[in-house]
């Protein structure tokens, strides 16, 4: 739950890959409607789940306005991202939002997904993309 002024720590007492760096998840209000939660070290389901509790912990005192500093995340686990849109569109619905600092996509697994075709125009089908053709300049348009 969140704190009005001191942050709260949840180190998980155990590590993440490599076996270096437990989780912490700090929360605080700042004013009547934001509120701020730094996180640190390897994100994993169960450090996932306590953030759902300090998000649901401001959305119950009717903060608006959360700042989510990621600064220092080592490794998340997937339902972060899911868990993020969620809490996102329940502060939209309060004309709130949600502002996420410095998480980095290489702390977020890779998923199986097909990498997308490169940008360009498409030949028949299962031929590769090509390239885009540079546009002519327009007639006395700046260059």
């Amino acid at each position: 739950m969140p704190h009005s002024q001191a942050d709260s720590d949840h180190s998980n007492g155990h590590s993440g890959p490599g076996g270096s760096a437990p989780s912490f998840i700090g929360s605080a209000f700042e004013g009547a409607h934001q509120g701020r939660i730094t996180l640190r070290g390897f994100l994993d389901a169960d450090a996932v789940d306590r953030l759902a509790t300090h998000l649901q912990g401001f959305l119950e005192a009717g903060v608006r306005f959360v700042i989510l500093d990621a600064h220092d995340v080592i490794r998340a686990d997937p339902a972060l991202v899911p868990l993020l849109g969620q809490v996102q569109r329940r502060l939209t619905r309060r004309h709130g939002l949600l502002t996420l600092t410095g998480l980095h996509p290489s702390v977020l697994p890779a998923d199986d997904a097909p990498v997308p075709a490169p940008v360009g125009r498409r030949g028949k089908v299962g031929e590769p993309a090509t390239a885009p053709r540079p546009v002519a300049p327009v007639p006395g348009g700046r260059r």
